[in-house]
């Protein structure tokens, strides 16, 4: 069975194209390519690699991290297009809609059973398969990190997992508004499977089989990117479409963008020849697919072949074949013989005729040089984008930050050894000599009132007692309450007059303002946590019985009854004077001497009293108010030099990933413009615009027969 619209095809005759010896040429040739491209290119690669670590370890603070995910897809691709040429592998592609056949493809391709492999592609991702002696399994991510799997079975519920995490990071984009990218959105996704098995047949044709998820799937947001890593690591592509779906349009929806990247196509219409039809007597007849499978493509290519598609055919750039894939598989996994006439047989003659090409070996030469010239102008644009070039001026910012912190260090350096206690010490005098005159007419109004409160006992039937608790000892409060308040109340005028701090150099004082510690918030904050009677403590007048003069009556006199007696007589025990004393006993008894020595007591108490007191509500409100200030001061200067000198560490630690992703991607700049000059070279020499004609006229040669296709 012919392809359509394709000339038949079969064993080459004698003295026809291509003439002996091509091959041998060919591969020559592109030893020579791959060994000048390898110079050209791969010093590029440990350089971006050393690029790639500057920039992780930079930091999230440094802006140049932005352009990280760029430059590890550009590390990838580069990194893959190196691999392509270096192993001289013929890449090719398979893609389709979902269930089209493309595993079965496969299967009869590598004359493997790999259907159970190529299940993976249902993650949005490529899965390269290719030969290897034993199993191996490789995850390649966006972070640019490699893991190896141990086996298909963890490698499933690894994708399952990650396809999981994948659509949430999708759901999560597309909530925020934002274009999802994987290389941002979700760096840990998959990017690649890596899978390597026994496969002979992959072995002798050194092809590299590519699957993909189908086109048509939710997680279409990195279609643009898969279909430019599609060009650039595979040779040509397989379009697999089942002839059911053939002739809709949706099908071919983006096969137009597929005809610009690939300069060969094959497209496989997979038949199925066991399919049979209803008869109108009810009886079963094979179907078209069976009995005459051309007449379903002329139908295609007349009646439901796009222009473009048409051009493409017409141009020999796109390649039909109808194959029963299920059968060719078959045959293949059996290793049975295929006829002459074999529809897949012919397929797989084709493609090896193109894989084994000047036309193929031009394409490859060009698009490898057009793909590493690009690439490395992509990567030199890197060194030019706006977050690198944020670094200049990041750089001259935590300089500055620097020399802002030394300087505060330098200040406070010179400030240690201050004696602040000192410093303090005058406002203490100041505020005594403030309160003194309030002091004065404190103390003569509580004397006279300590006075009053005596000759009003007089009148009472009072006990001593209570005179002292009751009568004298709130005075004594309502002294220190006044006392208290005018301490607090001159101590505020100061702080808010600005002259509450420490009597300090005027040197000093702006040490401080330049390291950052502003004595007056700390005037104020202080001032409004004090407690102004926080000095306060009871006080009562201690009263002595024996020691005021009490007249003895007839019965003293006559009993010879001492004073202490008489005075215990009449106020109770010396330790509890509480005995009530009526007022008219009180005339009688003490009389002028009494009362003056009463009074007396009171006044000599209050004398010693009074100074005693206001020195040590003087104190206390300075202890309270200098003190804490101190520790303000000082916990203030130790918390700005800490924070300079983790200032110092962080912009030191910045600087200095700053300057290695600098140097980094200057090395990488001098690498990548090496390395576009050899390109410009090789692209000159191969004569890539011509590449076809160039290489048709070196390969032309009578060495060798042209070997059986793979």
């Amino acid at each position: 069975m012919e392809a359509c619209g394709n000339p038949p095809l079969g064993r080459p005759v004698p003295g026809s194209w291509p003439p002996r010896g091509y091959f041998i040429k060919v591969r020559t040739l592109l030893n020579q390519f791959s060994e000048a491209f390898g110079t050209a290119v791969d010093p590029v690669l440990p350089v971006l690699h050393q690029s790639v670590q500057a920039l992780r370890e930079a930091g999230p603070d440094n802006p140049a991290q932005a352009v990280l995910p760029r430059v590890l897809e550009l590390q990838d691709q580069l990194q893959t297009l190196c691999d392509k040429v270096a192993e001289q592998r013929a890449y090719l592609l398979i893609f389709g809609p979902l269930k089209s056949g493309k595993s079965t493809l496969m299967n009869a391709l590598s004359a493997e059973y790999v259907s159970e492999v190529t299940a993976l592609p249902a993650y949005p991702c490529l899965v390269n398969i290719r030969h290897a002696a034993e199993q191996e399994f490789s995850l390649t991510r966006y972070d640019g990190s490699v893991e190896s799997v141990p086996s298909l079975e963890r490698m499933r519920e690894e994708l399952h997992r990650a396809h999981a995490e994948l659509a949430e990071r999708l759901r999560q984009a597309e909530r925020a508004g934002e274009d999802f990218d994987p290389a941002v959105h979700a760096p840990r996704a998959v990017r690649r499977v890596e899978l390597r098995l026994p496969a002979a047949e992959l072995e002798r044709s050194g092809t590299v089989l590519v699957d993909t998820p189908g086109l048509y799937t939710r997680m279409k947001f990195g279609y643009d990117q898969m279909t430019r890593d599609f060009r650039d690591s595979a040779a040509c592509a397989v379009f697999v479409v089942r002839t059911d779906n053939l002739f809709l349009e949706q099908v071919f929806a983006e096969f137009n963008d597929l005809l610009e990247l690939f300069s060969r196509i094959f497209l496989v219409v997979n038949l199925d020849t066991s399919k049979q039809d209803l008869r109108p007597d009810g009886s079963l007849a094979p179907s078209l697919e069976q009995e005459d499978p051309q007449r379903i493509l002329d139908a295609f290519e007349s009646l439901a072949m796009s222009a473009p598609l048409k051009a493409a055919l017409e141009e020999g750039r796109l390649r039909i074949f109808a194959v029963d894939l299920l059968q060719a598989a078959s045959r293949r996994l059996r290793g049975e013989e295929e006829p002459e006439d074999d529809a897949f047989r012919r397929f797989r003659t084709e493609l090896a005729d193109y894989l084994n090409s000047s036309e193929y070996l031009a394409a490859f030469v060009g698009d490898c040089l057009r793909r590493a010239e690009r690439l490395a102008g992509e990567l030199a644009a890197v060194g030019s984008s706006e977050p690198v070039q944020e670094l200049g001026g990041l750089a001259a910012d935590l300089e500055r930050e620097q020399a802002v912190a030394n300087q505060k260090l330098e200040t406070i350096r010179r400030l240690d050894g201050f004696s602040w206690a000192e410093a303090f010490r005058p406002l203490r005098e100041e505020l005594a000599q403030a309160v003194a005159e309030d002091g004065a007419e404190i103390r003569a109004r509580t004397a006279r009132a300590l006075a009053g409160a005596v000759e009003a006992w007089y009148r009472t039937d009072a006990s001593l007692g209570d005179l002292g608790d009751r009568d004298l000892a709130p005075l004594l409060g309502s002294c220190q309450n006044e006392l208290a308040l005018a301490l607090h109340r001159e101590l505020g005028r100061r702080v808010g007059a600005g002259e509450g701090g420490p009597r300090i150099p005027s040197g000093v004082r702006v040490a401080l303002t330049a390291a950052g510690v502003e004595l007056d918030r700390i005037a104020r904050e202080r001032y409004d946590a004090l407690d102004p009677y926080a000095g306060i403590v009871p006080a009562s007048v201690p009263l002595h019985p024996n020691e005021i003069p009490v007249r003895r009556g007839f019965w003293d006199w006559l009993f010879f009854r001492s004073r202490a007696k008489v005075a215990v007589r009449l106020f109770g025990p010396p330790e509890a004077p509480r005995k009530k004393v009526p007022k008219a006993l009180k005339n009688r008894r003490l009389g002028p001497p009494g009362r003056a020595a009463l009074q007396a007591q009171v006044a000599d108490f209050f004398d010693s009293f009074f100074p005693r007191i206001q020195d040590e509500l003087l104190e206390k409100v300075f202890q309270d108010y200098a003190l804490p200030s101190i520790e303000r001061i000082k916990s203030g200067l130790a918390g700005i030099e800490r924070d300079c000198r983790e200032r110092l560490r962080r912009a030191e630690r910045r600087l200095a990933g700053i300057a290695r992703v600098r140097e980094a991607l200057d090395r990488l700049e001098e690498a990548l413009e090496d390395s576009r000059r050899r390109i410009r070279e090789m692209t000159s020499l191969h004569g890539v615009e011509e590449a076809e004609t160039a290489m048709g006229k070196e390969l032309v040669t009578n060495d060798e027969a042209r070997p059986e296709p793979a």
